[in-house]
């Protein structure tokens, strides 16, 4: 597994695309991830589940989405010590960890633990006030909760990641999304 995610990353992020490994960590069942708590003692957590996201750093991978379950008993995406204490500074992740949609529980929770992106939850088009992030990301910036500190380093992790694929230099491809990605791949 380590080896192809690593090979994978290279592959993608060889042509301007940045790769984003998930689901971080310990999201090893479908039925009910959304409410699981996967206890994961220290040492298997090290020897099994980190492995192929320690693969995932060495190969630069530009993001890590952090998963719906828990991990040990708190929500993966507001999970200080697998992101912050693992991650970032245990394996020297510098890209971004961003939730899978909906992943999100809470404003502080996520900030201060490590998360440095949010996409979208429950009813983001029709009520943005119900996005954690966004106005409440805002609040709790200028409330203390969140410090300027922290925030600065998300905008560094998420443009880092830019930087490093170059696609600040204009020659990133456009999107076409009137390509036909099937034609390859058709038999005769």
């Amino acid at each position: 597994m380590g080896v192809a995610t690593k090979e994978t990353i290279e592959g993608m992020q060889s042509v301007g695309v940045q790769a984003t490994a998930k689901h971080y960590i310990a999201n090893e069942q479908e039925l009910n991830r959304e409410t699981i708590s996967s206890n994961v003692p220290d040492r298997a957590m090290h020897e099994l589940y980190l492995w192929p996201f320690a693969e995932a750093v060495r190969a630069n991978v530009a993001s890590v989405m952090c998963s719906y379950n828990k991990v040990n008993g708190t929500w993966a995406c507001e999970n200080d010590a697998v992101m912050k204490t693992l991650l970032k500074q245990e394996l020297g992740f510098p890209g971004y960890i961003m939730t899978d949609w909906f992943a999100t529980t809470g404003t502080v929770s996520g900030a201060n633990a490590g998360l440095d992106m949010m996409m979208p939850n429950a009813n983001w088009a029709n009520d943005p006030d119900s996005v954690w992030w966004g106005p409440r990301l805002k609040a709790a910036v200028e409330s203390g909760q969140v410090s300027l500190s922290t925030l600065d380093d998300k905008v560094r992790r998420i443009l880092a990641a830019w930087y490093l694929l170059g696609q600040d230099q204009g020659e990133y491809p456009p999107v076409n999304l009137a390509a036909d990605v099937q034609a390859d791949h058709k038999q005769n």
